[in-house]
Parts: C-alpha cells; structure tokens; sequence
C-alpha cells in the first residue's frame, strides 16, 4: 500500500484565533440551547402539575368507588343457581341465518 504524505495546513495566528472564537461561540450556544430545553421541560412538567392538583379531587375516604355509583353495601341478594333469574324454562335456541335441512 502507497502512503501519502499528510497535509500541512498553515494556519496564521490570526486565523487560529479566529476559529478559537467560533468554537468558544459554537460552545456557548450550544449550553444556550440546552438551558432553554431544561426551562421548557422544567415548565412543563410543573404545568402539568398544577393541572393535575387542579382537577384531582380531594379524597377523604378510602373506599371503593363503583364504577356505577352504587354504594359497597347494597348489593342484589344472593340466590342459589335454580332461583337465579336465568334459570327458567328456556326456549330452544334458533338461529334465523341457519337453517338445518
């Protein structure tokens, strides 16, 4: 394998400066940027918390809510299986989209 020689850039000392400046610059930017990104995040989040703790209620109890809205202690009495509601003479089960021939 051929090897080249590398490239020498020469650089003045005005021009190392001037390249100092725009990376220190590029630096400064770039920790502007994530500040702001930390604000808004920071903002955000305390946002949604004020509105969480706006429309959370406020609890003092510790039951069980129902999905609904009947109390824990009212509840349908218990019947054994042959009383049940669903246990009465039952009509043969049809399907009027099958029909067997």
């Amino acid at each position: 394998m051929i090897r080249r020689e590398p490239t020498v850039i020469g650089l003045s000392p005005e021009d190392l400066a001037e390249l100092e400046e725009e990376l220190e610059e590029f630096k400064l930017q770039r920790e502007i940027k994530a500040q702001q990104r930390n604000l808004q995040r920071s903002a955000t989040v305390l946002a949604e918390a004020d509105l969480l703790e706006s429309e959370a209620p406020v609890r003092d109890d510790t039951t069980h809510e129902s999905p609904l809205q009947k109390p824990l202690g009212q509840q349908a009495p218990h019947r054994p299986p042959s009383q049940s509601v669903n246990a009465g003479p039952h009509a043969p089960r049809s399907n009027p989209f099958f029909s067997q021939q």
